[in-house]
């Protein structure tokens, strides 16, 4: 098997989502902050979804806003 590579130009914006351990401690140093606290591209992991499952139950507020844009920026 023979495999071509060209060179060619790559655009495009990626929103990388945060490590399962990264969220974990965003979601608990948000909820120890008394403010809002906004997290941008946040994990969907099913740790993700089981630690702000946790916050929620400790009392934290959680809005869900969806940011992604689909198609060229």
């Amino acid at each position: 098997m023979k495999i071509h590579i060209l060179p060619s130009a790559v655009q495009g914006i990626i929103n990388a989502p945060a490590s399962k351990s990264s969220m974990q401690r965003a979601c608990a140093a948000a909820l120890l902050y008394k403010g809002e606290t906004v997290i941008s591209s946040p994990g969907k992991s099913n740790y993700d979804i089981a630690a702000l499952n946790i916050i929620q139950k400790l009392g934290a507020v959680i809005k869900e806003h969806s940011t992604e844009k689909i198609g060229n920026p």
